[in-house]
């Protein structure tokens, strides 16, 4: 299950990101994140870390 959130999430965040296709930017919300969640391994997105984290 993991695995399968990394490969997705990843993939948003490259495209987004790195390569500027804004396209995949939906798949980085939370709604997406509910929908591939899977069993008991949770998922949450986190937009931005505190001040003190950075």
């Amino acid at each position: 299950m993991a695995r399968r959130y990394v490969e997705a999430l990843s993939l948003a965040f490259l495209q987004t990101h790195l390569r500027g296709q804004s396209e995949f930017e939906m798949y980085l919300s939370s709604r997406y994140a509910q929908s591939i969640k899977q069993g008991r391994l949770g998922l949450s997105l986190v937009r931005s870390l505190p001040e003190k984290l950075r």
